[in-house]
């Protein structure tokens, strides 16, 4: 469904509510600047981290299982994306090993091709959200595919998280109450296994009024190229005043530190739009 909910009026704060999840898939698409390539950026390095851990193991053994947290996760889109790239990359994997059979390798000790690849045997799959209306389609949409992902209906600033090898955060941190964000961040490090990655991504703002400036008319003009008038521009803008409350990278860089990372990159950045890469 299109998403014209600034063409009305709209007189209230922002927030993830039935009408806003309804419009939710085309809004982000239209609001977000590569979100799709965002997405597959994020999925490419969580594809990297699964592989790594089944690099060294031979077909008898059975790994530990693998959880990743999708936190604010909304209509489940990168979950969902992740299980789309996750069979793409077993059925490869499967017709490698079908043809490695084919010729005789000695070099290999392959399973029943029948058999469901490893690492999505052990691949534990779960999406937060505190929103009833976004969790409902989330599930819906992984119903249709088939995708067995476990939807909370939790705030994760509460949330009693099992240790995870990835937790992500896409657009997220940025509606965190600022006083919140430290301990979030804090919670998020706890929560990781060593060697844990941390992937989240942020409209973020830059401290130098006159480039802040420039760098939101420049949003402004990639938004209507997507679509949007000037006035449903500035309704939404007044909407989310004080609800979605950007840091720096500066500022998020802190976060992280303070929080125990040390490894800490930024994968993709398109003016102030910002994925970050942490690692425990």
């Amino acid at each position: 469904m299109k998403d014209n909910i600034f063409t009305q009026d709209y007189n209230e704060k922002f927030e993830f509510n039935e009408l806003v999840a309804s419009v939710f898939d085309d809004m982000i698409e239209r609001s977000i600047p590569f979100y799709d390539e965002i997405l597959n950026i994020a999925i490419f390095f969580i594809l990297q981290d699964l592989n790594s851990k089944n690099a060294n193991l031979d077909s008898k053994e059975v790994i530990e299982s693998s959880i990743i947290y999708d936190l604010g996760c909304s209509t489940g889109n990168l979950l969902l994306k992740l299980i789309e790239s996750l069979k793409t990359d077993s059925k490869n994997s499967q017709d490698f090993i079908e043809s490695s059979k084919r010729e005789n390798s000695k070099n290999h000790n392959f399973e029943d091709s029948k058999t469901q690849p490893k690492k999505l045997q052990n691949l534990e799959l779960i999406g937060i959200d505190n929103s009833p209306a976004m969790l409902t389609r989330a599930r819906l949409k992984a119903k249709a595919m088939s995708a067995n992902i476990e939807f909370k209906n939790a705030d994760f600033l509460s949330f009693n998280f099992k240790k995870a090898d990835i937790i992500c955060a896409f657009y997220t941190l940025q509606f965190v109450r600022p006083l919140q964000r430290q301990d979030l961040i804090k919670k998020i490090y706890d929560a990781l296994k060593s060697g844990g990655v941390f992937l989240f991504a942020e409209k973020v703002i830059t401290t130098d009024s006159k480039l802040e400036s420039q760098m939101i008319s420049l949003y402004y003009e990639y938004k209507k190229k997507q679509g949007y008038t000037q006035g449903e521009i500035y309704k939404k803008r007044e909407a989310l005043e004080n609800v979605l409350v950007p840091y720096s990278v500066a500022e998020n860089i802190s976060l992280l530190k303070t929080a125990g990372f040390t490894h800490i990159e930024i994968l993709f950045k398109w003016v102030n739009f910002t994925l970050f890469f942490a690692k425990k």
